[in-house]
């Protein structure tokens, strides 16, 4: 019997919901290895002079409010592709002095590690926009382009199966038992929105579709052994 199942609304936001969580493997994986110590980031965004001020104040015994995170803002310049704010939390029991905002980030604190954190963060927002992309991209093939059964949507965009095939029971034995079907009804329409879309898009489902095959052969966790995860929050303040 055919599991080629007709898409429900159900269907599709589970189809989604996995793309977006074999997506993010990437991000999550690049987030998870900031190089920075807590300490780096006290020091990135406390001067010495307000450093010796909480200091004094500890000593005189005033409480101080702390968190576990800090939101940096690392300016751009010639290394720094792109300005952005960064959730920076501390996985050692760390306390940052609690913030309103988020603060300015002194990159020169760094010294000689500076390279490496440039480097990490430029990888993270890239990896963070990347992600944001090919998740409007899924978005809009399952919800208006993909036909309206499984069948369609995996004749459609072939990459696209590991999606179901990540999923629970049923979904991989409904895609290993799909017919072997060559019928038109199935495949691209020639003329219309959707032809269009297919045109414009194309070479985007080539790319996403590696994306999803390179996020699904990671992890689904990630084992952090960072002192520090950084997190990007806000890249879109400059343009592309």
């Amino acid at each position: 019997m055919s599991k080629n199942i007709q898409l429900k609304d159900t269907h599709r936001a589970s189809l989604i919901s996995m793309a977006s969580s074999i997506l993010m493997r990437k991000v999550a994986l690049t987030e998870a290895l900031c190089p920075l110590s807590p300490q780096d980031v006290y020091n990135g965004v406390a001067s010495p002079d307000v450093q010796a001020m909480f200091a004094t104040l500890r000593d005189m015994g005033f409480y101080l409010s702390r968190t576990n995170t800090m939101k940096i803002d690392v300016a751009a310049d010639d290394e720094v592709v792109r300005q952005g704010t960064i959730e920076l939390t501390s996985m050692v029991g760390y306390r940052f002095p609690a913030q309103e905002k988020p603060l300015p980030f002194d990159l020169d604190t760094l010294g000689d590690r500076r390279g490496r954190f440039v480097a990490w963060a430029n990888e993270a927002v890239r990896q963070r926009r990347a992600f944001t992309a090919a998740e409007l991209l899924v978005k809009e093939f399952v919800n208006k382009r993909c036909g309206e059964s499984l069948c369609s949507a995996v004749r459609r965009w072939p990459d696209f199966a590991v999606v179901p095939l990540a999923m629970g029971d049923p979904w991989p034995e409904r895609v290993r038992d799909l017919p072997q079907i060559n019928r038109a009804e199935y495949d691209w329409p020639q003329s219309g929105a959707t032809y269009d879309w297919l045109l414009d898009n194309e070479r985007k489902l080539e790319i996403v579709g590696g994306m999803l095959a390179g996020g699904h052969a990671l992890p689904s966790s990630v084992n952090d052994t960072s002192t520090v995860k950084g997190e990007v929050v806000d890249w879109d303040r400059t343009s592309p």
